[in-house]
């Protein structure tokens, strides 16, 4: 009798640990979630499985302007290479160097607003003003276009 209790406390513990274990039915690993699945934006979602247009992406660090048009002028033609930083304080610093070998380092300092926060003004050292609507941004890659204290600019630019 007391082997037959044995056996009933085994297989009752046994059936415990094994339901225990077992995938909850009521649960679909098929199941979309909603959310933002690019892991370059700030706000991806691991369990995401389901793009919602959510994604944001932060303009902060070194990016390479890859095209700047002034006025319809291409800028770039007078480049060896254009780059700008943009720090998380507010801060902000282009740098390159002409095809002449002459040097440019400009910094100002940088801001968002507008809707959904896609305009950006930078104000350089000089007191000159500029402000961007960004058209385009992904975790490599922005396009903005807007008025600067020469003109209509349009630039894109990939992070490095």
């Amino acid at each position: 009798m007391r082997n037959l209790a044995k056996y009933i406390l085994f297989f009752t513990i046994l059936t415990f640990v094994f339901s225990s274990c077992s995938k909850d039915d009521d649960s679909n690993d098929n199941d979309p979630v909603a959310g933002c699945i690019d892991p370059q934006a700030v706000n991806y979602n691991p369990d995401a499985n389901t793009d919602d247009g959510s994604c944001q992406y932060s303009i902060l660090g070194s990016w390479e302007i890859v095209s700047y048009t002034l006025e319809g002028q291409d800028i770039m033609l007078s480049y060896q290479y254009l780059y700008q930083d943009i720090y998380n304080d507010g801060t902000y610093n282009i740098w390159g160097q002409t095809t002449s070998n002459e040097m440019l380092d400009v910094s100002g300092t940088w801001s968002t607003g507008g809707l959904f926060n896609h305009e950006i003004t930078f104000i350089n050292e000089f007191g000159d003003t500029s402000v961007f609507v960004v058209s385009q941004i992904t975790g490599s890659f922005i396009a903005m276009q807007g008025d600067t204290s020469l003109g209509w600019a349009e630039i894109e630019a990939v992070k490095l």
